[in-house]
């Protein structure tokens, strides 16, 4: 009866008296992580974005964090990180939001056990968030912050948000959250199958494009992309390395861009090059360069993997080719 009693009078007290410390400083975290994600979902709805997040800048690669201008640095290809993680922040908003009401329903509705068992995935998650995140501020110049180094967080927290929703206490609370989640996992899923924009280049029509050689050319694209490109070439195309020392000569070059890249500076063909041809193949465009003269010119291989295609690295193939 004791027991009882204590447990009715400690129910009518209010909920910052019954609730424990650690209880306050995890509902603090959330809120003010909340806040931020809710500032940021505004601030990109309404453009309010420091930079342009697809405006590469190749003298600021992998810059560090606080660099002026990038308060978080930017990435592999020059791009703010800050513009670009606030973009990404509008497509998990929603998510996000009721990942965070099921995560309050397992602080508020759920007896010590029960958010001990909750509290071990969410320190796991917490864990493998931050160690990349460390790793990246201790050493500048270096992004560990990546995707797949992410994504062991995905599955603990995905325990610790079942845990709430599957809740006794939660009741319909849980019921709607759980399902509300589950029907934006499938139709984000089927978003990203369906969308043209999420879909892998079609490199088959990229080498219908560029057809069959006429002279010896290079192709410049893509490291990864130059597999794919000579897998639907039928010309007997290999891929050359600086590091191979050899001279090669060409009567043409052909850019592959991610995007409608700029023209390469004259000083990477040479002189005796123009453009001949310049279209769009799904979201690949190519840039065709030919000898305004008769004869071949050496290719400058070293400069070209450095031309802004939009990609990571640059590669080359070579056809109807063989060293000078």
């Amino acid at each position: 009866m004791r027991r009882y009693v204590q447990a009715q009078e400690l129910s009518r007290l209010p909920l910052l008296q019954r609730a424990e410390v650690l209880d306050v400083l995890y509902v603090g975290y959330g809120l003010a992580v909340l806040a931020l994600v809710f500032a940021s979902y505004l601030i990109g709805a309404f453009g309010w974005l420091p930079h342009d997040p697809r405006a590469i800048d190749v003298a600021l690669i992998n810059a560090a964090p606080f660099t002026p201008g990038h308060l978080l640095g930017t990435d592999f290809l020059g791009r703010d990180l800050q513009a670009r993680l606030i973009l990404g922040i509008q497509a998990y908003f929603l998510p996000g939001l009721l990942a965070i009401g099921a995560l309050l329903l397992v602080l508020f509705r759920v007896r010590a056990g029960e958010r001990r068992a909750a509290g071990i995935p969410l320190a796991i998650a917490a864990a493998t968030v931050a160690v990349p995140l460390a790793i990246a501020l201790a050493t500048p110049g270096k992004d560990f912050v990546l995707a797949r180094n992410l994504l062991p967080a995905l599955v603990p927290l995905l325990v610790a948000v079942a845990v709430g929703c599957t809740l006794p206490a939660a009741r319909r609370i849980g019921a709607v959250l759980g399902v509300a989640l589950v029907a934006y996992s499938l139709g984000f899923s089927a978003w990203a199958s369906l969308s043209p924009a999420l879909q892998r280049p079609d490199w088959d029509a990229v080498a219908t494009t560029l057809g069959e050689p006429t002279t010896p050319r290079a192709m410049v694209t893509w490291t990864i992309g130059e597999a794919s490109l000579r897998y639907y070439l039928s010309t007997g195309s290999f891929q050359a390395r600086p590091s191979e020392g050899f001279a090669w000569w060409v009567g043409e070059v052909d850019f592959v861009s991610e995007g409608e890249a700029p023209p390469p500076p004259r000083r990477l063909l040479g002189l005796g090059f123009r453009q001949t041809a310049f279209e769009q193949v799904g979201r690949l465009w190519v840039r065709r360069y030919e000898r305004a003269v008769p004869g071949l010119a050496p290719l400058r291989l070293r400069a070209l993997r450095r031309a802004r295609l939009g990609f990571r690295s640059n590669g080359a193939l070579l056809d109807g080719i063989g060293p000078g």
